[in-house]
């Protein structure tokens, strides 16, 4: 399953191990980012910054440039969404 979300003007794609920026008109790549793990289970977009969610943790990228900001490795997987100003981060069990 991929995770999708959009804004900053690029559509963005979880697939195994990385996440991908779109031109929504061209479909062209604008950056890859590697995440590690299997599974993408979630994306959201808080301002700038594109959290991403799966089986290797949790991870912020640049949603510009898709630089790694920040990571949390976790021995479960992980959802994330975003609410108004609020980013809710749900482990999932083992």
């Amino acid at each position: 399953m991929t995770s999708l979300t959009a804004g900053c003007g690029l559509v963005f794609a979880g697939v195994p191990g990385a996440v991908l920026a779109l031109d929504p008109r061209s479909g062209a790549t604008h950056w890859r980012a590697r995440v590690g793990g299997s599974e993408v289970n979630g994306l959201a977009l808080a301002g700038k910054r594109l959290y991403v969610a799966g089986d290797f943790g949790l991870s912020v990228l640049d949603a510009a440039t898709g630089r790694r900001l920040r990571s949390w490795p976790t021995q479960s997987g992980v959802t994330v969404a975003v609410s108004g100003e609020r980013v809710l981060i749900s482990l999932q069990p083992n």
